[in-house]
């Protein structure tokens, strides 16, 4: 099997210089010393990987400490630090806005050794979001800044980082920099960046099928990493079992797995668990135990998709903001245009006053000149701003839809790939795979439900919702949706009743009217427990009809009913048999709804179901 790891490493690395460990001392928090701030900060470098929430703390009290001072590089190092924390919890989102918080006040004091540093930390998340010209972008220029101050320390930092970012694409240049890194971190005795380079150069071994290189640096990480990092360790040690598995040493790699998938486990280190269950399921069917292999895939997908959604559920917001962040820049960017253009403008006028003060004509003639200078100048502005937001626009819808299509088919094709590799051997019984067939039905039918949510969002994203309405009848199309569902209804036991009028008739876009009820449909069959029933019915109150989506299912909770509409927090829940979403349907149909002159509204409690109901224009 070709097994692959993509590991980029810890990112956020201890970049200041090491300090000689010494006694804290007692100092009040308002003394106005700002060696209190620094002594906090550096506390915080040691305890990131084994006591992150003491970290967190001191870094928040840093902050509150360095604004008191005013403080300003304190204050940038500290939310640095802070950032990286939050990074290596998985909270990408929090991590993006300090991180950004950290390279704004950086950049301002001319910090260049913190701005070097917090455009690696960026570009870590631009990372994790598989936005690779976005990271290797602010990589680059961080380890430009890095060389012209003579810093060591994030210079090797940055060329390992621009190793790991390359490797997808360009081996050769990630032999390049990995070598440039190694040699660099041996001559200053860095064993931490070491060990990162040795890591990327045994991929690159392993990845050509040269196991004997590829152990041998392996163990030269494990020898180097020692205390530094013990999650790096675990990872190692998944690849040495790997390679293992493809020199048919299977007890070799057994035994190591079943260690490493305990310490993981001790440890609440998800990712490293998952991936020893997928190569133990790989050992087992080398072997020709398929019960065991199977038991193994069956870990390794529950646990995925767990690890998935909570990923998928926040990356959208974390995308918005990214967003948020560029479309804020461009401003600065269009105002500091504007400035200049404006300086340029006021130093024409006053050489135009000093030549033209001599007589009524040149005045008018400067009049003349400044009317059609000023209407081409705001002529060329709006221009620029026009092309700006669309540009910003379109590239992040761009961002946005390829980053969650890239995930949402990861897993039910990871799924199905395990399940074809174990049929290969026919050696699954009907019994499992009828169990491993209906749960990839559940999660293609989701893909095709959320494919169909992503393009019609796409498409409004770029083009804007365009409304073509017209009189039709609302029975017909409700009818034809719950025909859609009522086999899905039936395999959970679940009642469907069109209880709408057969002449009911709207002003709307049908098309539009289509999908909005397609989703509440489908949202109340996923919702509703076996046995329960859902109910599709009408209200006409002119100069509106109201068409009601009622079920008997789960409910929702106050807290999350009122994030339900939220853009920046789209709410992805899984539904009574376990059926997934991105949490786009509700934001679709709330647009279009509203596009179309009505209101969707919603009233729910825990336990007691939900009513969805939208109004649209009687006609």
């Amino acid at each position: 099997m070709a097994y692959r790891f993509f590991f980029l490493i810890p990112i956020f690395l201890n970049s200041f210089l090491s300090v000689a460990q010494r006694d804290e001392p007692s100092i009040s928090l308002f003394s106005g010393d700002t060696t209190r701030v620094n002594s906090l900060v550096e506390e915080s470098y040691k305890l990131r990987e084994k006591n992150p929430v003491k970290a967190i703390d001191n870094c928040l009290t840093a902050i509150g400490l360095a604004k008191q001072l005013e403080y300003k590089k304190g204050q940038g190092r500290a939310l640095g630090s802070l950032g990286w924390v939050y990074y290596r919890k998985g909270d990408f989102l929090k991590a993006l806005e300090i991180s950004n918080e950290a390279l704004e006040i950086s950049e301002q004091i001319g910090d260049e050794a913190e701005t070097a540093r917090s455009l690696n930390n960026v570009a870590a998340i631009y990372w994790e979001e598989n936005q690779y010209d976005r990271a290797l972008e602010n990589i680059k220029r961080g380890l430009y800044i890095a060389r012209h101050i003579h810093d060591t320390k994030t210079i090797l930092r940055s060329l390992n980082n621009i190793a790991v970012i390359l490797r997808r694409t360009y081996p050769d240049s990630t032999r390049f920099y990995a070598t440039q890194a190694l040699v660099a971190s041996e001559k200053a005795r860095d064993d931490y960046d070491a060990c990162f380079a040795n890591y990327t150069l045994a991929e690159l071994a392993a990845d050509k099928g040269n196991y004997a290189e590829a152990l041998q640096r392996y163990k030269r990480v494990i020898e180097l990493s020692g205390e530094l990092s013990e999650r790096l360790r675990l990872k190692t040690w998944l690849h040495i079992a790997n390679v293992y598995i493809h020199q048919r040493r299977i007890p070799d790699a057994v035994k190591i797995l079943e260690k490493n998938i305990e310490m993981a486990s001790q440890k609440e280190y998800r990712e490293e668990r998952q991936d020893g269950y997928q190569l133990l399921a790989e050992a087992y069917k080398q072997t020709g135990n398929f019960a065991l292999a199977f038991d193994y895939l069956q870990r390794y997908t529950v646990l995925h998709d767990s690890i998935y959604r909570e990923r998928s559920s926040s990356r959208l917001a974390t995308l918005q903001s990214q967003s948020d962040l560029d479309k804020k820049q461009a401003q600065i960017e269009l105002l500091t245009k504007d400035t200049l253009l404006n300086k340029k403008e006021i130093s024409r006028q006053r050489i135009q006053l000093y030549a033209t003060v001599g007589g009524f004509l040149g005045i008018l003639l400067l009049a003349a000149l400044l009317f059609y200078g000023n209407r081409k100048i705001n002529r060329s502005n709006i221009l620029l701003e026009q092309q700006t937001a669309q540009l910003e626009r379109i590239n992040s819808t761009k961002d946005k839809l390829f980053s969650i299509i890239s995930h949402d088919f990861r897993s039910p094709l990871n799924s199905l790939k395990g399940v074809l590799a174990l049929l290969e051997n026919k050696n699954l019984s009907q019994v499992e795979f009828s169990d491993l067939a209906e749960k990839l039905k559940k999660n293609f039918n989701a893909v095709s439900n959320d494919l169909e949510n992503l393009l019609q969002w796409s498409l409004a994203q770029l083009q804007g919702i365009q409304t073509n309405s017209g009189r039709i009848n609302v029975y017909p199309i409700v009818q034809e949706h719950v025909a859609l569902f009522q086999e899905i209804a039936k395999s959970k036991e679940v009642k469907i009743e069109n209880k709408i009028g057969q002449d009911l008739f709207a002003m709307a876009d049908e098309d539009h009217i289509r999908l909005v009820l397609r989703n509440l449909i489908n949202n109340a069959v996923k919702f509703t427990p076996p046995g329960g029933s859902v109910e599709i019915s009408s209200h006409h109150e002119n100069p509106y009809v109201e068409i009601s989506v009622k079920d008997t299912g789960v409910g929702i909770g106050s807290e999350q009913l009122e994030n339900l509409f939220q853009k920046d927090k789209p709410v992805s829940t899984v539904g009574t048999n376990r059926e997934k979403g991105v949490g786009l349907g509700l934001l679709l149909c709330q647009e279009f709804v509203e596009n179309n002159g009505g209101q969707l509204n919603v009233a729910s409690e825990l336990g007691k179901g939900s009513v969805f109901s939208f109004t649209l224009r009687a006609a």
